[in-house]
């Protein structure tokens, strides 16, 4: 087992020096989707709650900033709210809706228009939600556009298809372990995999950050939740465009 580990370590070490672009630009996108569409995802059915017992001309973070000082303050035994408006179960359903219907739009126009149009109006248009939600005096609105915001996940999966096509199923140097056919089968498909789950892991890490800094600035910063966000979506539509989205490297056979 101890051995098993040495070469994961080894050959992650490997791949991040060879391959060094690629990892990094697919890690950090990964980080930022997963920060934006997890992260913010927790606290959707909270928000939705509290916009829907206020005023609908505010602006979200208002309504949110109101609603967490009337708790505050709120001179009662429990603090727990155990109502969640019917509003907010409605608006999840649609939400997942609509990642269904993203799915399969991008599977029909994938070969059509390509994914690097894609991932530029998804990741683009995400982001301008997430400054739009902060200047809309209507919370209505900003309900759907935080719902548009939260559909950036969708582009996740496709980004996993440029991380297979930016890693070779096997490397030229990592014939050095290919002691009988079986360990060569083996090093073969252990690169492209472990890159896969190398840069997902990243974006695990990002969701676990995104859910605990969104719950602090939820508290202190609502704005400041939202402006980061689309700041990380900006970025990661300005990496698309240097993440090879056509395969560079060609199988051994």
């Amino acid at each position: 087992q101890k051995g098993i580990f040495r070469v994961m370590i080894h050959n992650t070490i490997r791949m991040i020096k060879n391959y060094p672009r690629p990892f990094w630009l697919i890690s950090f996108s990964q980080f930022g989707i997963f920060y934006v569409c997890h992260g913010m995802l927790l606290f959707f059915p909270q928000i939705l709650n509290q916009v829907s017992n206020h005023n609908a001309n505010l602006e979200l973070c208002e309504v949110v900033t109101q609603a967490n000082f009337e708790e505050k303050n709120e001179q009662v035994e429990s603090n727990c709210i155990d109502h969640l408006d019917f509003s907010a179960y409605l608006n999840v359903m649609i939400l997942q809706a609509l990642n269904l219907v993203g799915y399969i739009l991008i599977s029909i126009f994938v070969n059509i228009v390509g994914r690097l149009s894609i991932f530029v109006f998804i990741l683009f248009s995400t982001g301008i939600c997430g400054i739009a939600i902060i200047l809309i005096k209507n919370t209505l609105i900003a309900t759907y556009l935080y719902m548009w915001l939260l559909l950036c996940g969708v582009s996740s999966n496709l980004l996993n298809t440029v991380t297979y096509e930016n890693f070779p199923t096997n490397l030229r140097w990592a014939k050095v372990f290919s002691y009988t056919f079986f360990s060569l089968f083996y090093i073969k498909i252990f690169f492209r995999s472990m890159a896969m789950s190398t840069t997902l892991l990243f974006g695990r890490i990002g969701a676990l950050t995104g859910s605990n800094v969104a719950g602090i600035l939820l508290e202190n910063s609502c704005n400041s939740l939202f402006i980061i966000s689309a700041a990380f979506l900006f970025i990661c539509t300005a990496l698309a465009f240097f993440v090879s989205t056509k395969s560079s490297h060609q199988d051994e056979t």
